[in-house]
């Protein structure tokens, strides 16, 4: 369930991005889940800025600031 929840907030924060122009770009993304935690690791051509709102215990939203969406590999 912890992972479906940040995928999600990662698939908004991919869509909010796009609509921003944008000097780096993203160039991979990764989840990995060990027991109970999970890691989301973005890849970027170039510096972004990040912020980070928890708007309940178990949600985590990142907003990724000045990135934009390469061709990412599947």
């Amino acid at each position: 369930m912890r992972l479906k929840q940040l995928l999600v907030m990662f698939v908004l924060a991919l869509f909010s991005c796009a609509m921003a122009a944008a000097d780096s770009q993203m160039t991979g993304v990764s989840v990995d889940s060990i027991e109970n935690a999970s890691t989301v690791t973005i890849r970027a051509n170039g510096p972004f800025v990040h912020n980070e709102y928890r708007p309940s215990e178990n949600l985590l939203l990142v907003d990724l600031a000045g990135l934009s969406i390469s061709k990412l590999d599947s």
